[in-house]
């Protein structure tokens, strides 16, 4: 089987930081910033930039696919990418290079996306407006060092199991590539409305209103209930991992109170951000940040209003009716004056019908890529335990 040993991680890597004046950039060279690496994933941008491209004016680090781009900067995020090609990245990103005969890359760069080690990095850190770990620290941290025949088969077999992953999250994001086309097909480009459908004010097909403002000084925790903030609200979806709380009496929650097909739409941040609530969690109320729309049934279907708010929020700034003096937000009244195609209601039934179907698709293939995440890291842990050598 081969020893296992204990090692600083400073033995099996070297920081490899081979500065660039940007004069001396090669128009071969890609350019990687922080950005540019997906975090916990460590999958990098679909469409990299040539580095002549970028207009850089100081000086890079210099890699090419033997080394390991590590994050430095909030290691919390855990960006750690594997590249494939040769090109200069950012001064917040280490290059490492694995020591040949010692160590494979594969292995490090598992090693460095684990959660023991982000946590140990996160905890370690310097420095308050940007917190990032130094050469030391990481150097410092004790790994697990099987011979190399083993390493190479720990990263195949992590390897293979995050492929599965990605392949996925690929097939997911199709679904919602797929319920996209359907409405552009059905409805047309709301925007333009090439299709000719009656427009009308939002006010004249849902009712809308703004949520309950949050007052501190006057909470009791006597009627306390959660309730929904801008945060919790995301595109078709709802975080519901940090709920907040704060006291409604029986007044508010029957002013305040979710039904089933109401649309939560964020009122700043990213404006026009919606989703639809389904009774998720009972009890349940919302804040000032948000608007809830609640659509008459006769005339239009949440499905459609809430991709119609989608389109309207990507292509078109909500028709100019955004307010952005200071911090863009979309007030009660604008929103009631926003203007919405409305197809015949039997189109926007068949397409409702349309997103569920797909939704249900997808609801299963997230309950499956769960269960092969948690599979990851118990193999992730296993492998390092030396139980899979």
């Amino acid at each position: 089987m081969g020893k296992w040993e204990m090692v600083r991680l400073g033995d099996v890597i070297i920081f490899d930081k081979q500065n660039v004046l940007p004069e001396n950039i090669s128009s071969e060279h890609f350019y990687i910033g922080l950005e540019d690496i997906e975090k916990e994933t460590g999958n990098l941008a679909t469409s990299l930039r040539l580095a002549i491209d970028c207009d850089i004016k100081s000086n890079k680090f210099l890699f090419n696919n033997d080394h390991i781009l590590y994050g430095k900067l909030r290691p919390n995020l855990n960006k750690v990418a594997s590249p494939e090609f040769i090109g200069v990245c950012s001064t917040y990103i280490y290059p490492l290079l694995p020591r040949k005969n010692i160590s494979v890359k594969g292995y490090i760069c598992a090693i460095l996306k684990s959660k023991r080690f982000v946590y140990y990095a996160s905890s370690k850190v310097t420095g308050i407006n940007l917190p990032r770990v130094n050469e030391k620290t990481i150097s410092d941290y004790i790994i697990p060092l099987p011979p190399l025949p083993i390493q190479q088969k720990i990263a195949d077999i992590l390897d293979r199991a995050n492929a599965l992953i990605e392949k996925r999250k690929a097939q997911i994001e199709k679904l919602d590539l797929l319920v996209k086309s359907q409405f552009i097909e059905m409805f047309g480009d709301p925007v333009t409305n090439p299709m000719g459908w009656e427009v009308m004010r939002l006010e004249q097909i849902a009712d809308s209103r703004l949520g309950k403002m949050l007052d501190s000084k006057k909470q009791t925790g006597n009627n306390s209930y959660p309730y929904l903030a801008n945060f919790n609200v995301q595109w078709f979806r709802f975080d519901l991992n940090r709920l907040g709380k704060m006291d409604f009496n029986e007044a508010d929650r029957v002013e305040f109170a979710l039904e089933y097909g109401d649309l939560l739409i964020c009122e700043g941040g990213e404006v026009g951000r919606t989703a639809i609530w389904k009774g998720e969690i009972k009890d349940c109320y919302f804040q000032k940040a948000l608007h809830r729309a609640r659509c008459r049934k006769d005339i239009c279907t949440p499905e459609f209003l809430a991709w119609a708010l989608y389109y309207k929020a990507k292509t078109a700034n909500f028709d100019g009716l955004v307010t952005s003096a200071t911090i863009a937000h979309l007030t009660g009244e604008k929103l009631k004056r926003l203007s919405v195609q409305v197809p015949p209601l039997a189109l926007q039934t068949q397409f409702a019908a349309f997103v569920e179907r797909v939704e249900a698709q997808k609801a299963k293939m997230k309950q499956g890529l769960e269960l092969m995440e948690l599979e990851y890291k118990s193999l992730m842990q296993k492998c390092f335990n030396g139980e899979l050598s």
